[in-house]
């Protein structure tokens, strides 16, 4: 299993001007056509790996959602179950601080996470940025998918589309990506 990132373009871009901005910054610009994918994107889209090594495992982009712990659980049920045991009050709340800690330690984690995984945000910020900027094209889009299968061949649902404008990409806003959404970034 691996993360890899792809693109997507309109038919109208300009892909052999579109191509040197992928390779000035060090991305792969490899057609691939999956039959999964192709069918949910907008008609004549071209679809790309831009991936230059072996896999973008360890990417900034998604990073920030893949930790650990959602924002709020609730242990109603939970609490409920333990007293049915004979928990307790003060075995209950040890339990709901040892929670609370679990809970603050995985967002230490994502703030260590954040500040570790700007630069790499930041390339890809200054990516998208040029290539917007270029005049070769009037949208560009990400999709992030961890994948177990072939890249040509992977049944990947597509969950969403979001459109982000060039005036509100972030380093943050690329680390908060969802995986096996579409990104489109517009001028």
């Amino acid at each position: 299993m691996c993360h890899f990132i792809t693109a997507t373009l309109p038919q109208s871009a300009k892909l052999d001007s579109v191509a040197l901005l992928f390779e000035a910054h060090k991305l792969s610009f490899k057609q691939i056509s999956n039959p999964h994918i192709l069918l949910q994107l907008e008609s004549a889209d071209t679809y790309i790996l831009t991936t230059a090594s072996h896999c973008d495992c360890g990417t900034a982009l998604g990073m920030l959602n893949r930790s650990g712990e959602p924002e709020h659980v609730d242990h109603g049920n939970e609490i409920k179950k333990f007293r049915k045991q004979g928990w307790s009050e003060p075995k209950i709340q040890r339990w709901l601080e040892q929670k609370q800690q679990t809970k603050e330690k995985y967002l230490r984690e994502d703030d260590a996470r954040a500040e570790t995984g700007t630069p790499d945000a930041a390339r890809w910020v200054e990516f998208i940025t040029d290539v917007l900027k270029s005049g070769y094209t009037r949208r560009i889009g990400l999709l992030l998918h961890l994948y177990h299968g072939g890249i040509a061949s992977e049944r990947i649902k597509i969950l969403g589309k979001e459109k982000v404008k060039l005036k509100e990409l972030s380093a943050k806003s690329l680390m908060e990506m969802k995986e096996d959404v579409v990104y489109e970034f517009v001028v």
